[in-house]
Parts: C-alpha cells; structure tokens; sequence
C-alpha cells in the first residue's frame, strides 16, 4: 500500500469528550487540496492515526478543547434514509468493511454482484412503464448495453464506458491471484476510471491497493447510486 505523506495539517479540535476524535484540515499526498479529516486515535488506517498522535502532541498547534453542545436540538429525521435505500445502505457497510480489510477480491465479487442486481431490477422499473419494450438479458454487459444511448436510452456512453473499465478490473480480481499495476490492461481500466470519476479529487497514484481501495471502489458505488437513482424515478412514473 502507498505510503500516504501528511502535507499540512491546522485547525485541530477535540470532537469527543474522550478525545480520540480530532477534526482537523489536512493537505496529503493522495488528495487534491485541503480537505477536512476527523483523526482518530485508533483508526485502522496509518495516516488517521498519525494525525491524530501529531495533533494531539500539538505539533500543529493547541487543540481546541471539546465543547459539549447539550443545547443543541437536532432533528434525527433529517439524517435518516428514505426507506427504499437501506437495504442498499446495508449493503455499502457490508463492502466498506472488506474493502477496509483489503479483501479486494471479496469487494470486487460483492460489488459485481450487486451491480448486476441493481441493472436488473432497472430493466423490469423501466418495462413496468414501458412493456412494449420488454426483453430478457442474461448478462450484465448485455443489461449495460440494452440501457445506453443506442437502446433504450437509460443512460449515456459514460456509464457503458464506467461498467467497461469495472468488468476489466473484475475479471482480473476473479481470475488471476498474482495482479501488477504492470499488466496494461488492467492498468488502463483503473486509470480510466480515476479520469472519468476521481480526477478533480484525487492524486493518480501507480499503487494497486489504493486504486482498488480508493478507485475501483469509488467508481462502484457512483454506478450504483445512479443506478440506483433511476429505479426510484422510474417507480415514482407508475
């Protein structure tokens, strides 16, 4: 895994009575820009827990002490999802904790499995209200293409070429055990990936764990939002 250099780190505060929280502004090596970043003192990744020990050292400076805000009334319902998204939201923590672990093999069947059911259950909201149009596709790539520009018009050439570039990262997670960043290939799906999806965000770093950490996964869960997103418009049209 690369090695994620801490640029510039300001403004750390204490976000938990316990402090093993810090809210801070970070500039790294793999992101774009400064960004915020809650540090945390136990934080599975290297980097949340170095800034946390150099904030909490005060090597950026004093940080702000925690200030319970027991005065403040939050509506919970604010934050809660529409029903018809948390099954999917179930299944994002599901793939975040392999993708956490770096079971990327696991993350990549999960992914391709779900993406294949999401384009499923696409095509039966879009004939619902369209039954002229109606036919069976065994594949994904054949459910991906009936739903382009050329078909029935779900969706634009970047979502064809999005699922191009997944099925080649895929298929190489599903059948060869000994992956390189030097096999063209695959290399070129998961720079095209970052091109269309994570260029404004993140930095293009030649390592294989943070593309499929950071890319593949990035890439996967935009196809399926928007998937996703076209579902519950087609429902609302019934």
């Amino acid at each position: 895994m690369v090695k994620i250099s801490i640029i510039s780190v300001r403004c750390p505060e204490y976000v938990s009575e316990d402090g093993d929280l810090i809210n801070c502004l970070v500039r790294s090596s793999h992101i774009k820009g400064e960004y915020p970043f809650t540090a945390y003192r136990y934080d599975c990744e290297d980097h949340g827990r170095e800034i946390w020990h150099r904030c909490n050292s005060e090597e950026f400076g004093p940080v702000k002490p925690y200030e319970a805000e027991a005065s403040l009334s939050v509506d919970d319902s604010i934050f809660q999802l529409p029903e018809e998204y948390n099954e999917f939201a179930r299944f994002l923590d599901k793939v975040n904790e392999e993708n956490s672990k770096k079971s990327f093999l696991s993350m990549g069947i999960l992914w391709a499995s779900k993406l294949d059911y999401l384009m499923s259950e696409l095509l039966d909201a879009y004939f619902n209200i369209n039954p002229s149009k109606k036919k069976s596709y065994k594949t994904l790539n054949d459910k991906v293409d009936a739903c382009g520009d050329l078909n029935l018009g779900i969706f634009p050439s970047s979502m064809k070429r999005r699922f191009d570039n997944i099925r080649v990262v895929r298929n190489k997670l599903a059948h060869e055990w000994d992956l390189s960043i030097k096999d063209r290939k695959f290399k070129e799906a998961l720079k095209d990936l970052y091109e269309q999806d994570h260029s404004a965000t993140f930095e293009f770093i030649e390592d294989l764990d943070f593309l499929l950490q950071m890319i593949l996964s990035g890439s996967c869960s935009i196809a399926a939002m928007e998937i996703k997103n076209k579902i519950e418009y087609f429902k609302s049209k019934v």
